[in-house]
Protein backbone atom coordinates (compact mmCIF):
# COMPACT_ATOMS: atom_id res chain seq x y z
CA UNK A 1 0.00 0.00 0.00
CA UNK A 2 1.49 3.52 -1.09
CA UNK A 3 0.88 5.82 1.87
CA UNK A 4 -0.13 9.85 1.13
CA UNK A 5 3.18 10.52 1.66
CA UNK A 6 4.71 8.60 -1.09
CA UNK A 7 2.08 10.04 -3.26
CA UNK A 8 2.30 13.69 -2.65
CA UNK A 9 6.29 13.51 -3.47
CA UNK A 10 5.28 11.50 -6.75
CA UNK A 11 2.91 14.21 -7.67
CA UNK A 12 5.62 16.88 -6.72
CA UNK A 13 8.07 14.82 -8.96
CA UNK A 14 5.64 14.64 -12.05
CA UNK A 15 5.15 18.70 -11.53
CA UNK A 16 9.16 19.48 -11.04
CA UNK A 17 10.15 17.06 -14.39
CA UNK A 18 7.73 18.70 -16.35
CA UNK A 19 8.47 22.26 -15.37
CA UNK A 20 12.20 21.16 -16.39
CA UNK A 21 10.96 19.58 -19.95
CA UNK A 22 9.41 22.98 -20.65
CA UNK A 23 12.49 24.85 -19.41
CA UNK A 24 15.27 23.15 -21.52
CA UNK A 25 14.19 20.68 -23.71
CA UNK A 26 16.14 17.01 -23.82
CA UNK A 27 17.66 17.69 -27.18
CA UNK A 28 18.47 20.86 -25.85
CA UNK A 29 20.51 19.56 -22.23
CA UNK A 30 21.33 16.33 -24.92
CA UNK A 31 23.42 18.87 -26.90
CA UNK A 32 24.91 21.00 -24.60
CA UNK A 33 26.66 18.07 -22.83
CA UNK A 34 28.13 16.49 -26.00
CA UNK A 35 29.32 20.40 -26.52
CA UNK A 36 30.94 19.74 -22.73
CA UNK A 37 32.22 16.65 -23.47
CA UNK A 38 34.12 17.16 -26.75
CA UNK A 39 35.60 20.89 -26.29
CA UNK A 40 35.88 20.67 -22.06
CA UNK A 41 38.55 18.79 -20.55
CA UNK A 42 38.55 17.74 -16.92
CA UNK A 43 40.67 19.98 -14.36
CA UNK A 44 40.86 19.21 -10.78
CA UNK A 45 38.81 21.09 -8.19
CA UNK A 46 42.23 22.49 -6.83
CA UNK A 47 43.23 24.06 -10.00
CA UNK A 48 39.92 25.57 -11.17
CA UNK A 49 38.85 26.99 -7.50
CA UNK A 50 40.79 30.47 -8.09
CA UNK A 51 39.12 31.02 -11.53
CA UNK A 52 35.44 30.39 -10.11
CA UNK A 53 35.56 32.97 -7.34
CA UNK A 54 35.42 35.46 -10.15
CA UNK A 55 33.68 33.89 -12.26
CA UNK A 56 30.77 33.67 -9.52
CA UNK A 57 31.38 37.23 -8.54
CA UNK A 58 30.28 38.27 -11.59
CA UNK A 59 27.39 36.57 -12.35
CA UNK A 60 25.90 39.03 -9.32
Amino acid sequence: MICAHSLTSLKQARELIGIIKEARPVTKVKDHIWVAKKHLSYEDTEEVMPDLIPIYSSLD
